[in-house]
């Protein structure tokens, strides 16, 4: 259990890391595409650990589920809703990328509009991602209970 009790730490620090990161990165529109993009480059670096946590988590899930009785999960519910936005942000992300691509111009607003949708879609990744470790968790605490 200590591993867990590890990995939800790193998890939480790094959600944290995010959290600041997030407060920073809220630039007014006269900040320079240059800075846009660092910050965004961050934002991807933390995203990318943060994948990297939850993919250890989940194989430190799988282990416990294989040792485990059939135990009820607990609801998706918020899961589905973090993904449902998630899916929708990302749609518009998109729109905006190909736009910005079919216009082929250093058109500043345009650019602007395209990484602040990608912050968008990172901000519901990580929500989403949040939601899912929650119902993990969740789902632990159940199965811990049980146990004892």
């Amino acid at each position: 259990m200590s591993e867990i009790e590890e990995l939800q730490g790193r998890i939480t620090a790094a959600l944290a890391r995010i959290d600041q990161g997030l407060d920073r990165m809220t630039a007014p529109v006269g900040q320079s595409n240059a800075e846009l993009e660092k910050s965004l480059a961050d934002e991807k670096a933390a995203n990318a650990k943060l994948t990297e946590e939850l993919k250890l988590l989940r194989k430190a899930m799988a282990k416990l589920e294989s040792q485990a009785d059939a135990a009820q999960p607990p609801s998706n519910a918020v899961f589905e809703i973090e993904l449902r936005k998630l899916t929708e942000v990302n749609a518009v992300l998109r729109k905006n990328n190909e736009a910005l691509r079919k216009a082929n111009s250093p058109d500043a607003e345009l650019v602007h509009a395209s990484l602040h949708n990608e912050l968008k879609a990172l901000r519901a990744a990580r929500a989403a991602d949040r939601a899912e470790l929650d119902a993990v968790l969740a789902q632990l605490k159940t199965m811990i209970e049980e146990s004892a």
